[in-house]
């Protein structure tokens, strides 16, 4: 996994989590730091789908 992080990192442009309740959402956006040390990506955590596709189609750009 560490020899290819920055490969993933360039693969991978974040992970979209689509959590609607906000204390839930809260404390995932609170792991996401953790989640991008440990994988080498963002962590995204939104509270819709759309926004879950907005979020994705801002990265593809």
């Amino acid at each position: 996994m560490k020899d290819n992080k920055a490969a993933i990192g360039q693969l991978i442009k974040g992970h979209i989590h689509i959590i609607p309740e906000t204390t839930k959402r809260t404390e995932l956006e609170s792991f996401s730091v953790t989640f991008e040390r440990f994988w080498g990506y963002p962590m995204f955590i939104v509270a819709t789908e759309n926004e879950a596709r907005e979020k994705a189609n801002a990265l593809l750009c």
